[in-house]
């Protein structure tokens, strides 16, 4: 088990990659992802749904469950889950 206050450093995705995952989510909590080589941009998924976050500012949102390849940029829509990502990425972050 993690320390008190750490985080999941992992989640076992082999039910889902079987097929075998069913209606529950594998993750049942936020994700931050900070993109490969580092650098100033993160995503923020949760559930069908991936936020990017560039030098701090929200740029793209995607509806994974529709759009997997990612084509289709929602920003624009539904303001209130960009709102709810952008406080997660903002929770996340270390000073």
């Amino acid at each position: 088990a993690p320390a008190k206050g750490a985080a999941q450093d992992r989640v076992n995705v082999l039910p889902a990659i079987l097929g075998q995952a069913g209606e529950k989510p594998v993750r049942n909590q936020p994700l931050l992802q900070q993109a490969l080589g580092g650098g100033d941009v993160f995503a923020v998924r949760e559930a069908e749904w991936k936020l990017v976050v560039k030098a701090g500012k929200a740029t793209e949102r995607y509806h994974l469950g529709r759009d997997l390849k990612e084509t289709q940029n929602e920003l624009a829509k539904e303001t209130a889950t960009v709102a709810r990502l952008l406080e997660v990425y903002c929770r996340f972050q270390i000073p």
